[in-house]
């Protein structure tokens, strides 16, 4: 006789495991936080994507050339009240410094088995932080504009990394070289009392008793921008309230300022790296939480398909979310391109103002007045540039040209009759005009540098993979730079012979 087979699954302890598992909640909220831990991760990842795609479409501009808005400008420094930093002491116009205090501490701990046990716990914990910065000149080889350095992203040289303990000298010293190793006796002296000096003067700014279980054992740190540094500024433009003037600051709008010692290479590798690690991170963060929401509801480890459906949904909504990183990005940096070109635009039409009047002042002084009324007639015929509704072509680019070299050979007449009439160079109204003309001129050749430095990263950007995909798809069309024609390289020849 075949008995039934009732012994062979032992109910109580399958069900024994299940029940446990329901109970405990710990898998879920760490799959939760793994959730939440995805979507701050890809909202990094978005941030500084874009950020970087940004940075790479701004070309840098002179001082002179800074225009309204959003500009990547590098210069030098120049203070002339500058701040004083709070460990070191050294010139500056930023600093932030940190004080932390190394730690020991013992706690009980009580087991699952009710037993206790002491626990040692070690570390650094700050006692004191802060920074400061100030208003400052930004200057290079054409001029100099004020910076607002409030809300900005600084990255400053570091000056000082020391530990000190309470009651003993100096333990590590920092990155400075103090002395000549080969001084003589007397100097030697009077640096070791100066650097005694300096050293209770920084003493002296540590807190002490700060910390619970404290040693005694702190570590100073502190970066500064000091006046002379080489900076990468990354700002928005505004008018000056005081004079008709450009100034450099933070605009909720563009939601971008950088200011750094570091070259643009280098804060682009590091949003490289951050981009890179920030997609990675999320990916494997929302593997874990499904894994463990999963095994939490079920008691069971995903199946195989699962992992693979969730990695290819990552990728598509990653893929997506670049695309419209990217279309957007083609179409920022070809409205920066055709917002260059205007500028072009401006700076002939103040040009073109300046020219008659100059010719009103020199009117009375000359016997040429035909030849200089006929180059201004030629420049009135070309007319100016225009503002174009897509990208400039090339027939554009080309008038352009034309009213350039137009209002150029008109200034050539008149610069010529100028130098005929040695009275005329002394004349007030034509020394300002004259002055103003010339300040025009470097701004045309900054415009004219600017836009074809634009049309460049808007070449390169819908030439190169991956966006030149996109950009066939989108019609985005290459641009033609700003260039003047062979013939009126030739300077003008002008005969005062009367």
């Amino acid at each position: 006789m075949v008995l039934p087979f009732r012994t062979a699954i032992p109910f109580p302890l399958q069900t024994t495991p299940l029940i446990a598992a329901h109970d405990d909640s710990t898998q879920l909220i760490i799959g939760i936080a793994l959730g939440i831990l995805t979507l701050v991760l890809v909202w990094v990842w978005q941030k500084y994507l874009k950020r970087k795609r940004l940075i790479e479409n701004i070309p840098t501009s002179k001082v002179k050339g800074i225009f309204m808005g959003l500009n990547e400008v590098k210069g030098q420094v120049n203070c002339d009240r500058p701040l004083s930093a709070y460990l070191s002491e050294k010139a500056c116009i930023w600093y932030k410094y940190s004080i932390e205090e190394y730690y020991e501490r013992t706690r009980q701990v009580r087991d699952k088995d009710g037993k206790t046990r002491t626990e040692r716990d070690t570390g650094w914990e700050t006692v004191d932080s802060g920074g400061n910065s100030c208003l400052f000149n930004l200057q290079d080889g054409t001029g100099h504009v004020l910076v607002h350095p409030e809300k900005a992203e600084f990255t400053g040289n570091l000056v000082m990394s020391e530990e000190y303990h309470h009651g003993s000298s100096l333990l590590s010293a920092g990155i400075e070289v103090l002395g000549d190793l080969f001084s003589s006796n007397d100097k030697n002296e009077s640096r070791d009392q100066q650097n005694k000096k300096e050293n209770n003067s920084i003493y002296s700014k540590i807190p002490f008793g700060h910390v619970r279980g404290g040693t005694g054992r702190f570590r100073l740190t502190e970066y500064i921008i000091a006046p002379g540094d080489t900076l990468y500024v990354m700002a928005s433009a505004r008018p000056r309230e005081d004079i008709a003037e450009p100034e450099l600051g933070y605009s909720k709008d563009d939601d971008l300022f950088i200011i750094s010692v570091k070259e643009e290479e280098s804060i682009l590798r590091r949003l490289f790296w951050v981009t890179l690690g920030s997609s990675l991170g999320g990916l494997i963060a929302l593997v874990g939480s499904v894994h463990l929401i999963i095994q939490h509801i079920s008691s069971q480890p995903p199946q195989p398909w699962v992992y693979a459906l969730v990695v290819a949904g990552y990728i598509v909504l990653s893929a997506t979310g670049y695309l419209i990183l990217m279309y957007n990005g083609l179409v920022d940096v070809r409205n920066r391109m055709k917002r260059s070109w205007s500028l072009i635009d401006i700076q002939l039409k103040r040009r073109a103002d300046l020219i008659p009047r100059l010719a009103e002042c020199v009117k009375g002084y000359t016997q040429h007045e035909n030849e200089v009324q006929a180059a201004l007639a030629e420049m009135r015929s070309t007319g100016t540039i225009t503002t174009p509704t897509d990208t400039p072509n090339n027939e554009e680019i080309q008038a352009g040209a034309q009213t350039t070299m137009a209002q150029g050979r008109a200034m050539a007449q008149l610069v010529a009759v100028v130098e005929a009439y040695p009275d005329l160079k002394a004349n007030e109204l034509y020394q300002n005009l004259h002055t103003n003309l010339i300040d025009t001129e470097d701004r045309v050749a900054l415009a004219r540098r600017f836009f074809n430095e634009s049309v460049t990263a808007y070449n390169n950007r819908i030439e190169t993979l991956p966006d030149v995909i996109l950009a066939k798809i989108a019609r985005f069309y290459s641009a033609n730079l700003y260039e003047i024609q062979a013939s009126d390289r030739v300077n003008v020849s002008i005969s005062m012979d009367k």
